[in-house]
């Protein structure tokens, strides 16, 4: 099982890797510049992460995150 997995649907390697940097407080196009990704590439990204979590915006979803200490 991928850590962080929810709704019985884990998250991919990428996705971590973004849900991470979003936790950070990175914006989408600053996600895509560190991960050399383009800004569209993340928008689907954050909707597949949006889909599978359940939750409806960032701050939910960063919020979920780190009250169950899935940082790095």
């Amino acid at each position: 099982m991928v850590r962080g997995e929810m709704l019985g649907r884990p998250f991919s390697v990428r996705q971590l890797q973004i849900l991470e940097l979003l936790v950070a407080g990175l914006l989408n196009k600053e996600i895509a510049h560190k991960l050399h990704l383009s800004e569209g590439t993340i928008k689907v990204f954050m909707s597949v992460i949006f889909a599978k979590s359940g939750m409806t915006n960032r701050t939910e979803l960063a919020v979920w995150w780190v009250r169950r200490g899935m940082t790095q």
